[in-house]
Formats: structure tokens, sequence, C-alpha cells
């Protein structure tokens, strides 16, 4: 385990490996993030945010060769190796994910941003628009930039809809029966690695659902008589084309549920949770800031570890699921082997 001690006492917000894993990302607000390596701690650079405050979101770009970082305003963009600052461009208040060919952000107007191949060499964006009525915020991106899981805020009853961005369908939703609908807390929706599954976290219960076959396919994936039924009558009369109805999206129904013990009652803290490589296992904060490493399908606890450390602010875990890293509230990290 190495526990290191950041230069400010800022909580840590955000948390995130290098696609190698060999490199950490930790964000502070009104400094920065800091690029820690994982095998030592040591410090590798620096990307000097000073006037910005919580982070929408934190990523890895281009396969780890730039960090790209979503505040209230802008999206900058910086060296993974120097720190030095490539680009920035103005952008609301987004939510940021990437692959090795591509960087999705998207914002709480539904609004999708792409940059391809990455977003130093190819600095044009290009935006993708779908319905907003006023009452829908995003609250999870998928790693790969296809699926974003919305709230809809309705009431009496409040649900989430999980939306493919490829094809701006809705292919799901997430009922939650509740007599007061409440706010979900940053970070109490999140995806598995893979993008196949995500969970969420609200008040007493993690609940953790399977996107898998309810996804649509790709457009050139999809059978020619996918939308289109068509028969022929005879060889001279024209051909009679039906349009058929598009397939109803599914309500979804939890795989895995985790309830949280806490004996003073208080679930409304933040929902501090990471899926492990397949979605499989789940790093979760538990009451007292314990950590504690869950098996999704059989919803068995595998390993439980209490460091005394203060507020876990978030945690993150490497691509390979060997190793783990959280964020104090004070600005602590602390790393360490999940074997």
């Amino acid at each position: 385990m190495i526990a290191l001690k950041m230069v400010t006492r800022q909580p840590v917000t955000h948390i995130v490996f290098s696609p190698d894993g060999n490199t950490i990302a930790v964000s502070q607000p009104h400094y920065g993030v800091t690029l820690l390596d994982r095998a030592t701690g040591h410090t590798i650079a620096v990307c000097a945010q000073p006037r910005r405050d919580v982070l929408r979101g934190l990523t890895f770009c281009a396969g780890g060769r730039f960090v790209a970082t979503g505040s209230a305003k802008w999206v900058e963009v910086f060296d993974a190796t120097t720190g030095e600052l490539l680009s920035a461009s103005c952008h609301w208040n987004l939510l940021l994910t990437a692959d090795d060919t591509r960087t999705t952000g998207i914002d709480p107007y539904c609004r999708v941003v792409q940059w391809e191949p990455d977003p130093v060499t190819n600095p044009r964006s290009r935006w993708r628009g779908y319905g907003h009525n006023g009452s829908v915020a995003v609250d999870a991106l998928s790693p790969d930039g296809r699926f974003a899981v919305l709230d809809t805020r309705t009431r009496p009853t409040r649900q989430n809809v999980v939306l493919d961005l490829r094809t701006g369908n809705v292919i799901a939703t997430v009922q939650h029966d509740e007599e007061k609908p409440k706010h979900l807390w940053p970070g109490s929706v999140k995806f598995c690695p893979n993008g196949q599954r995500f969970a969420v976290h609200e008040g007493p219960t993690l609940r953790v659902y399977e996107i898998g076959e309810h996804a649509e396919p790709d457009e050139d994936e999809s059978p020619a008589d996918a939308a289109r039924v068509q028969r022929e009558n005879g060889a001279n009369p024209p051909a009679q084309t039906t349009t058929a109805a598009p397939v109803p999206h599914v309500v979804l129904a939890p795989v895995s549920t985790l309830q949280v013990e806490d004996e003073r009652g208080n679930w409304d803290w933040p929902g501090t949770f990471a899926f492990v490589a397949d979605g499989r296992g789940l790093l979760v904060k538990r009451p007292r800031n314990r950590i504690q490493l869950w098996d999704v399908p059989t919803g068995t606890l595998i390993n439980d570890w209490s460091w005394q450390l203060e507020c876990v602010m978030c945690v993150a875990v490497s691509a390979d699921g060997l190793t783990a890293a959280v964020g104090g509230r004070f600005g602590r990290v602390l790393i360490w082997d999940l074997g």
C-alpha cells in the first residue's frame, strides 16, 4: 500500500487510472490535476487549474497521451507527461469519457460533443442534439461514449433513462418506486469499463443493472428487414412496403442489490464506488469509511479494508483490476493491490 499526501489539502474529487494503468490522475479544486506514478506514487506532472472548481469530468484520451478535464465552463486538454495545457474550448458543465480513438462529452442539455481522433491533432468537434424539456439531467456516460444515463426527475415517481448516443433512442428505463424522489448525488451513477453494466446508488441501496441484449445494434450491423417489411405480389405489381413499429424499450430489473448498513440512518452520502474490470466486482465505500469489494453476480463480500482514512471522496480501479486507489477529503490518496 502507498499512502500519499498531496501538496494541497483540498479534497480529492476525481481519481482516474490511465488506460495502461501506469499513471493515476488526481483532481483537486482550485489546484489542478496531479499525475502520479502507480508503482511509486511519485509525482510525474501537475496540470495547473488554479481557477477551476469541482470538475464534471476527468479522463485520459488518445491512449493515455493526454488528460482532458471538464469544468463548469471549459474543456481543457493537457500533456500527460509534462502537464502542459495544449487545448481549451468553452463548453458548459460537460461530463467526459474517452476510449483509445475518441473523446466524448455530454452536457446537462443532452448535447453530445465528440473529438476524433483526439482533441489535440483534431480540435474540431461535432455536436449532436437530443430533446430537452427542462427536467432532464445527465447522470453518467459510458467509457466508450455510446450510452448515457439520464435522470428525468419526474414526479411523483422518478426514473432513469438509458440513451443510445449513436442512434439517439431510449433503449431502457430504470423505475424508482419512491414516495419522495430526490436528486442523486454527483457520481451516484457509474458504468463498468465495458459499458454493459451500470450501478445506481440511491439512499440505502446500490443497484446494478445490465444493458446486455437490450442495446440496439449498429446501423451497419442491423438486418436489412429490421426497419421495413417488404412483400412482393408477383413480378409485375409494385412491391408493397410496410413500415414496422419501433421496438418498445424495456424496464430494467437489477441484477444485484447491495444494502448499505448504517446504524445512524445517514443515507445521503455520495455514491463512492467503482466497477472492477468486466463489471463482476464492485468496490464500494461503506460506513466508517471502510472499503469493500463485492462480487456482483453472487452478491458476496470478497474483501474489506479499513485504514481510518478521513471521508473518502472517490474510488478508482485500474483497467487490469489489480490496483485500486481512493482519495480523501483533506488531500490524501491511498493506492493498494486488490489481490
